[in-house]
């Protein structure tokens, strides 16, 4: 690619925001124009996740509206950015994980025969019911991209065994791991941003018992599933074996469900 070649970057969700915000900045730091792509999946979450890492979408494609179904939402965002794409015609589309959203743009670059590179690329369960319609969302995307960026060798291999070519197939890590150390560094060079956080999260503050962070709100866990996994975290904290600090969901299901069984426990912070 060449330095006028723009790439971009399509997201929707908060997880999306999150791991490819390294991305972003690491391309642009190269000298590659970048322009990020918000189909509006997740429209309250993942603008304020942008703005915590210093970025701001250049699009706006405002594709899904409150209740609409995955095929609904996922045809609202092909043709949006699929339009977006005869606008702009870029080098690169990028996408990231398995998302409605990852999904769509990846559908939308192949109609337009646009380049596709996937980011955190051959996660496997096997099973396309686990996660649903992750499995199935991301499995179909290595079908379509052009380069493949795998977390780990164990997923470059599972895409190898897809017939994935070798030669673009490149492991990376987690880039999540990166966002996690960008925060840590802007948290640690912000008092007053660490002093609200440590405010916020006191149990986080405390020493003499591992610290355990969980987020908890996938949709097939809804049900007894997530009540037992609730149960098992606060036989953790009863038992003396960790601090339990658990990020709540906007799902009220999930919300619901978490305070239910861990609402009053000790060792355990519901933030």
């Amino acid at each position: 690619m060449h330095s006028h070649a723009t790439v971009l970057v399509i997201c929707g969700t908060r997880p999306e925001a999150i791991k490819l915000s390294p991305v972003i900045r690491a391309l642009r730091q190269k000298g590659l124009p970048v322009e990020i792509a918000d189909t509006g999946q997740h429209p309250d979450l993942l603008p304020m996740m942008l703005r915590e890492s210093g970025l701001r979408p250049d699009h706006e494609l405002r594709a899904c509206t409150p209740g609409m179904s995955l095929p609904s939402s996922l045809a609202a965002i092909v043709a949006a950015v699929g339009n977006l794409l005869q606008q702009r015609r870029p080098a690169l589309v990028v996408v990231q994980g398995d998302t409605v959203s990852a999904f769509a743009g990846a559908l939308a670059a192949a109609y337009s025969r646009v380049a596709l590179a996937h980011v955190e690329a051959g996660l496997r369960t096997g099973d396309l019911a686990e996660p649903f319609p992750e499995e199935l969302q991301r499995a179909l995307i290595s079908r379509l991209a052009a380069l493949h960026f795998a977390p780990t060798r164990r997923a470059a291999e599972a895409l190898m065994r897809e017939g994935v070519r070798p030669e673009t197939i490149h492991v990376t890590g987690n880039s999540g791991v990166d966002a996690f150390h960008h925060v840590l560094e802007h948290a640690n060079s912000n008092p007053a941003l660490d002093a609200q956080m440590s405010a916020r999260l006191p149990l986080v503050l405390r020493t003499g018992l591992p610290l355990v962070v969980a987020t908890v709100h996938r949709r097939e866990n809804i049900g007894a599933r997530l009540i037992q996994i609730a149960q098992g975290m606060a036989r953790l904290a009863e038992e003396g074996r960790a601090r339990i600090v658990i990020p709540m969901h906007p799902n009220p299901e999930v919300q619901q469900a978490l305070r239910a069984v861990l609402g009053d426990r000790a060792n355990v912070q519901l933030a």
